[in-house]
């Protein structure tokens, strides 16, 4: 800024002319105008004089600036220091500041309570008793120089030992979620105490009992087998549940029961419940689900469904179709009394046969029910006359009734 933006002289008044007022006050406003572009001396102590942003007049900074010692600069660019609140710091004498996102080597330092973030690479001599406690994140091969002694600490994700071994007793591993122990022994364990879950066993061999304690205790097989020696000889079970035993399948007990879908094979020298045929499947009969009941194969009963490629239900009395009748029997006061006789496809009733009513035996022949306004005590439906009738015959057509007595067809007649 020359001195002329702040007075620039009118030349008046000219030289050895009369002085008059309104010129020196013309000339006067000229020297206040260029005054009035310096700052304020009162309220600004300790502040920097700046020319203003228009490049127009002197102003100062808006905050104090205080130099105990000179303030030199050198090289190039610019310089910007940027606070975010009251900031104190010491500089040192001479040598170069380290940055924050820059990638700098410090030599000769000591850290004394550093926080370390992100990853740390090199290699490191630690010396002293160094402590962390906090989340740290550790790659790389670890290499000692000397035993190491570590007091407790948390191991978190994959912890490998390269193949090398543990010695000592360790008092508490805590959970450990996957292991695989070859060799050795564990003793005093108690496995799936604190949270159960299922086990895994290719082979397992107890010197003692194995008890199974609890409500939801089990053990489950897939398509293994528990045996006596070591072979399939025993009791095995199928990707369906289908139970399997080689020998025999003996219930003992006042209260023993066996409850289940279906009975699969049992002993057929005895007296069974079968569903599976002699000896093996199905018997004679393995196209057609089946109960037997009986000691031989020719001194049977049977209770069979779709037999012969029909959709029935049939009671046999005989494997062998011998021709045995099958006998229905009820009680009375205790005694056992049959009921009826079923014999080479007659049908006898030992009592009466009682049907809606109607009453039929030996001794009393038919007895129909009272008849009622809504139902009579007999109905013959109209027909067609029988070719050959025999004596007893009852039948009618739209226009007679008609019956054959003694070798004679007689027709009712109406009057």
């Amino acid at each position: 800024m020359s001195a002329t933006e702040y007075f620039d002289s009118s030349g008046s008044p000219a030289t050895a002319s009369s002085l008059a007022s309104a010129t020196m006050r013309a000339e006067f406003d000229l020297i206040q105008t260029g005054f009035g572009k310096l700052p304020d001396l009162a309220g600004n102590g300790n502040k920097a004089v700046v020319i203003n942003a228009g490049g127009t007049a002197m102003t100062v900074t808006a905050a104090t600036l205080a130099l105990a010692v000179a303030f030199t600069t050198a090289g190039s660019g610019g310089i910007t220091l940027t606070s975010t609140g009251a900031t104190n710091v010491t500089l040192p004498t001479t040598g170069t500041l380290a940055t924050l996102a820059g990638a700098e080597s410090l030599s000769s330092k000591t850290l004394p309570s550093p926080v370390l973030s992100g990853t740390v690479t090199g290699t490191y001599a630690l010396g002293g008793t160094p402590t962390i406690n906090v989340v740290t994140a550790v790659g790389g091969a670890w290499t000692a120089a000397a035993t190491w002694t570590l007091p407790a600490f948390t191991l978190g994700g994959l912890v490998t030992s390269n193949g090398q071994s543990f010695s000592g007793t360790i008092a508490d591993l805590g959970i450990v979620t996957t292991a695989d122990i070859n060799g050795g022994t564990i003793d005093g364990v108690t496995i799936g105490g604190a949270a159960a879950g299922a086990g895994t066993f290719t082979t397992g061999s107890f010197s003692s009992t194995l008890t199974l304690t609890g409500a939801a205790a089990n053990i489950a097989l897939g398509s293994n087998f528990i045996s006596n020696g070591g072979t399939d000889a025993g009791f095995s079970l199928d990707a369906s549940n289908n139970a399997t035993f080689s020998g025999n399948l003996t219930v003992s007990g006042a209260s023993a029961t066996i409850s289940a879908g279906f009975l699969s094979s049992v002993n057929a020298a005895a007296s069974q419940i079968r569903a599976s045929g002699w000896g093996q499947v199905q018997g004679a009969s393995p196209a057609a689900g089946q109960i037997d009941i009986g000691g031989t194969v020719a001194n049977q009963g049977r209770l069979q469904y779709s037999s012969g490629g029909s959709t029935a239900l049939y009671i046999d009395n005989s494997f062998d179709d011998t021709g045995a009748a099958v006998i229905v029997r009820t009680r009375s006061a205790g005694t056992p009394v049959t009921a009826a006789t079923f014999t080479n496809g007659n049908t006898t009733l030992a009592g009466n046969l009682a049907v809606a009513g109607a009453a039929i035996s030996a001794s009393s022949g038919i007895v129909t029910p009272v008849g009622t306004t809504a139902l009579s005590s007999l109905r013959v439906p109209h027909g067609a006359a029988p070719t050959s009738p025999v004596d007893g015959d009852v039948w009618s057509t739209t226009t007679t009734l008609n019956f054959r007595l003694n070798g004679v067809t007689k027709t009712v007649a109406f009057v």
